[in-house]
């Protein structure tokens, strides 16, 4: 009788999507501040009433990582592919574990830095450089996949 062999391939990640973390890692912050996309860097503004925002100056502290945990209702604009977060409502966030994001340069797994980006382009997106100086360095973060600039990957972070 020969021996049956199974492969499984781990399933992709969505952006916006929960990986490892578990719900005592993940908080429903306080009310966003502005729009903030679903896999995106955010920060807290201790100022107003500890909403979370869209990091947007190089004295930020980044919170964790956006994401959908189902309960809470989001916004497609115009129809695009790219839900968010209305200013106002709860955004739940991990701050350990991992979620899915886009990164705009090319990732190597344990290896590339991680940046997210403050300044000049997209606020709270996901880099492996500084950028000229538009990006901070995210201490304790990681890139647990490889991709290309442009498609969905996992990335862990553990915020105190």
């Amino acid at each position: 009788m020969a021996q049956l062999t199974v492969t499984q391939f781990a399933k992709p990640i969505l952006v916006g999507q929960r990986g490892t973390a578990r719900a005592s890692d993940v908080t429903r912050a306080g009310p966003a501040a502005m729009d903030i996309g679903l896999g995106k860097a955010v920060a807290m503004e201790p100022g107003a009433d500890f909403a979370i925002k869209l990091p947007d100056g190089s004295g930020v502290i980044i919170a964790g990582i956006s994401y959908n945990d189902g309960s809470t209702e989001y916004t497609l604009t115009n129809n695009a592919p790219d839900p968010y977060f209305p200013a106002g409502q709860p955004v739940p966030y991990v701050q350990r574990g991992s979620a899915g994001v886009v990164c705009e340069t090319d990732v190597t797994a344990g290896t590339s830095p991680v940046y997210a980006r403050f300044s000049a382009g997209t606020l709270g997106n996901w880099r492996t450089d500084d950028d000229d100086g538009t990006c901070l360095l995210v201490a304790n973060a990681r890139w647990l996949t490889s991709g290309t600039a442009g498609t969905p990957l996992e990335l862990e972070i553990n915020r105190p």
